[in-house]
């Protein structure tokens, strides 16, 4: 299950990113590295441009934390 932030939804719609985005980039990205706090943070690209995902893995879901692009 995938759990998205009031923030990370604020963000997905701003920079167009759907949520079929943001589960490809989570479930298979391209790279990713652990951020500051302990989140993951995933990089994958898609058509033109490079998606990342900022999200907690949680036992009982995934916790989308903010969504960026390139």
């Amino acid at each position: 299950m995938i759990l998205y932030t009031k923030h990370a939804r604020q963000r997905m719609k701003e920079r167009k990113v759907s949520k079929e985005q943001v589960e490809v980039t989570v479930l298979n990205p391209d790279r990713w590295h652990y951020g500051e706090d302990g989140e993951i943070i995933a990089r994958r690209k898609i058509d033109q441009r490079t998606v990342e995902v900022a999200y907690l893995s949680l036992p009982e879901a995934i916790k989308v934390l903010t969504v960026m692009v390139d």
